[in-house]
C-alpha cells in the first residue's frame, strides 16, 4: 500500500494503530489516502461501534414478552398486558382476569370434566368454534393444528374477536349486585365502569354467561339472575387490580 497510496494525515505518514501491542503502522479511520494513479479515499464516519455495555436497553411497553404457558403467574401477566394493549381499561382487565382465575386458574390447556376448554372455559358450540379457529391460527404459523387452541396468544386473540363480534348474550342478562340492586351486563358498562366488582360481574354475565338460570326472578319486566361464584370472581378481580394497576405508568 505504501507504493501506491500516500496518507495525507499529518507528517508521520501512516498512523500507528493505537490498539496494536507492537505499535505497527496502520491506517486509522481518520486517514485520507491519495492514490498516485489518481483518486483518493476518505472516511465517511468515525467507524465507532458502541460496545454492548454502552447500549441502553429501552423497554417497549407495547411489546409482549414470551411466556411459559405452564406458569400461571406468567400467563396472568401476559393477559394483563395483552388486554390493555387491546384498549381495555385497567378496571375492565381486572374484571376479565378475575373471571379467568375462577374459570381456569390461568391454565390455557385445561379441559373441565364437563368438556369446557381453555382460559375462558368455552363450551358447546363456542368450544367447537374455538378449536377450528385454533387450527387455522396454528396452520398460518406452521404449528401443529391440533394444539392451536391451547396457545395463550391465540386464546387472547380469540376472546377479543369473540367480544367484538357481538356474540349472542351480551346485553341480554341482568344480575344482582351484592347490595341487591340490578346490574345490566352490557359492553358499555364494562368499557366505562370505574368499579372492579362491576367489571367482573359484567364479564361473568355477558361473556362467561355464568348465571344461575333456574333461579331467575322477574322484576319490572326483566329476568334477573344470581351469579355463579360471584363473590370469588369479584375477590380475584380486586386482587389482580391491586397487583397490577398503575404499573405501566
Amino acid at each position: 500500500i505504501r507504493d501506491d497510496w500516500e496518507n495525507l494525515l499529518g507528517e508521520g505518514g501512516y498512523d500507528s494503530c493505537p490498539f496494536c501491542a507492537d505499535m505497527e503502522e496502520g491506517i486509522t479511520m481518520e486517514a485520507i489516502l491519495f492514490c498516485s494513479h489518481g483518486g483518493f479515499i476518505y472516511p465517511k464516519s468515525s467507524g465507532y461501534i458502541p460496545t454492548e455495555d454502552e447500549v441502553e436497553e429501552i423497554e417497549d411497553p407495547d411489546i409482549l414478552l414470551p411466556l411459559d404457558p405452564t406458569n400461571p403467574q406468567e400467563v396472568k401477566e401476559y393477559m394483563w398486558e395483552y388486554f390493555l394493549l387491546e384498549g381495555f381499561s385497567e378496571v375492565a382487565v381486572a374484571g376479565i382476569l378475575g373471571n379467568v382465575q375462577q374459570e381456569s386458574s390461568f391454565s390455557p390447556e385445561v379441559i373441565s370434566p364437563n368438556d369446557y376448554y381453555g382460559l375462558f372455559q368455552w363450551g358447546g358450540e363456542r368450544k367447537n368454534e374455538l378449536v377450528e379457529a385454533g387450527k387455522k391460527w396454528a396452520r398460518e404459523r406452521g404449528l401443529p393444528e391440533e394444539d392451536g387452541w391451547t396457545h395463550v396468544e391465540f386464546q387472547c386473540e380469540y376472546a377479543v374477536q369473540d367480544y367484538e363480534s357481538g356474540i349472542n348474550g351480551w346485553g341480554s342478562n341482568y344480575v344482582f349486585r351484592g347490595d341487591g340492586s340490578i346490574l345490566h351486563a352490557k359492553k358499555t358498562v364494562l368499557e366505562t365502569t370505574s368499579d372492579v366488582a362491576e367489571a367482573a360481574m359484567v364479564w361473568a354475565a355477558g361473556y362467561e354467561r355464568c348465571v344461575v338460570i333456574d333461579q331467575g326472578i322477574e322484576i319490572e319486566g326483566k329476568t334477573v339472575y344470581p351469579m355463579q361464584e360471584g363473590k370469588l370472581r369479584i375477590q380475584y378481580a380486586t386482587e389482580i387490580f391491586e397487583e397490577f394497576a398503575g404499573e405501566r405508568n
